[in-house]
């Protein structure tokens, strides 16, 4: 391991911009062994198609002081204006309704981060099926410990496992490490199909979304929150509980697909918000 970093550069944030709040919501609790924010610093590892990364990042006076490491930092660089919500354009979200303008002027500095890779990413939402927001955390910590792997660089951070990991383990596995059992048959599930999951990311969220809503134990609820927390779709809400108070998460569109039992019984018990005021890591699945 070597501390010298593969690339180190900057990119110039927009104003009002804060890291800390645009990059909370991609963290899974405050001990996400995956993703570690402090203050005005992140430390985030990540599978790319080229291999393996793990980012540094400083926010200091407007700009993003950024260093990288593994082989897959090259073909990371031109995505982390996307990643770190630098493509989000926030000053065109202008809510007229009191909840939601509250809420805004609550956290005025998040804009969306689209991560070029979303697998892992959907494994989390999966583990938030009908369940707490602690449970999950700590589902998803115990699965990264356990069939993750060391980062490249000197940061404290794990990457998350890969499907080709997570396809050579059985559900029983999954199931010990506190899964429940249907979302470890989901979790074996989409790993089978990471390939074309990629494919259909990069075309969009419509493509997406068809793509998870043909899947079983993939339904609405979940292909929203994906939309939002994974590609920064503005338009795509959130269903669930944000600090024991409900909200929910319906976009202006439909979305395509089957609705699974789980996605039915979310749907009955919500109320309406809106995915950029309100960060995912704020939110629980009682």
């Amino acid at each position: 391991m070597h501390d010298a970093a593969n690339i180190t550069t900057e990119l110039e944030t927009p104003t009002g911009y804060d890291l800390r709040q645009t990059m909370s919501g991609s963290r899974m609790g405050a001990y996400d062994p995956v993703t570690h924010i402090e203050d005005g610093a992140l430390a985030l590892a990540l599978h790319t198609p080229e291999g393996p990364v793990s980012i540094a990042v400083n926010e200091d006076h407007g700009v993003l002081e950024i260093r990288g490491w593994g082989e897959g930092i090259p073909w990371l660089v031109p995505h982390l204006p996307g990643l770190l919500g630098l493509e989000d354009n926030a000053s065109a979200f202008a809510p007229d309704s009191g909840a939601v303008r509250k809420l805004w002027r609550r956290f005025p500095g998040i804009h969306l981060p689209k991560f070029p890779r979303v697998f892992d990413r959907i494994v989390r939402v999966t583990l938030l099926q009908l369940v707490t927001w602690q449970e999950a955390c700590r589902s998803w910590g115990r699965l990264v410990r356990e069939l993750g792997e060391d980062s490249p660089g000197p940061l404290d951070v794990r990457l998350p496992p890969s499907p080709a990991k997570l396809k050579a383990t059985p559900d029983y596995a999954l199931i010990g490490l506190g899964i429940r059992p249907k979302q470890a048959r989901t979790i074996l599930r989409l790993a089978r199909y990471a390939g074309r999951i990629e494919e259909a990311a990069a075309m969009g969220p419509k493509v997406l979304a068809e793509r998870l809503g043909a899947l079983d134990g993939i339904g609405p609820w979940t292909i929203a929150y994906v939309l939002g927390n994974a590609l920064g779709d503005p338009d795509a809400v959130r269903l669930g509980r944000a600090h024991g108070r409900a909200f929910s998460a319906l976009s202006r569109t439909p979305v395509p697909g089957h609705t699974s039992d789980l996605d039915e019984r979310r749907l009955r018990a919500t109320t309406r918000t809106t995915t950029r005021c309100v960060p995912t890591s704020m939110t629980s699945t009682r």
